[in-house]
């Protein structure tokens, strides 16, 4: 029987949307099949967001091979350690970073900070309002 999780790195991304390849750090250098990589969204209302190459992730095994649409395991995601550490030590934060320096940032008081290293582009289908309280 299989290992229920264990720790890897993503070494590449499928072929099939949302999945990536995991090299397990305890199995010599071995490579999984595609994983998908769980999301907090996936029907109607969706999330996306991959690991990166060389990111460090949990994989959670199922033991469900061979059942129809059914993974093997997935990747349940990345952890903050001691090569990637977290920016923010404020737990009211909540803050979206992509690594071309772009982020938006809640506060958690109310206030939204939002930088782009390029531009922005917003389309509508009414109406925009901005009010100030």
């Amino acid at each position: 029987m299989k290992e229920q999780a264990y720790i890897g790195i993503v070494t590449s991304y499928g072929e099939r949307k949302g999945t990536v390849r995991v090299t397990r750090y305890d199995k010599d250098g071995r490579v999984s099949a595609e994983l998908p990589v769980i999301q907090t969204g996936c029907a109607g209302n969706k999330n996306y967001m991959m690991p990166k190459i060389g990111e460090s992730v949990l994989v959670l095994n199922t033991n469900n091979a061979g059942a129809k649409n059914i993974a093997d395991g997935y990747v349940i995601g990345s952890y903050y350690n001691e090569v990637d550490n977290s920016e923010q030590d404020d737990q009211k934060v909540m803050i979206m970073k992509n690594e071309d320096g772009s982020y938006i940032k809640f506060d958690g008081q109310g206030n939204i900070e939002m930088h782009a290293t390029g531009n922005i582009k917003i389309t509508v289908g009414g109406k925009v309002t901005v009010d100030k309280c």
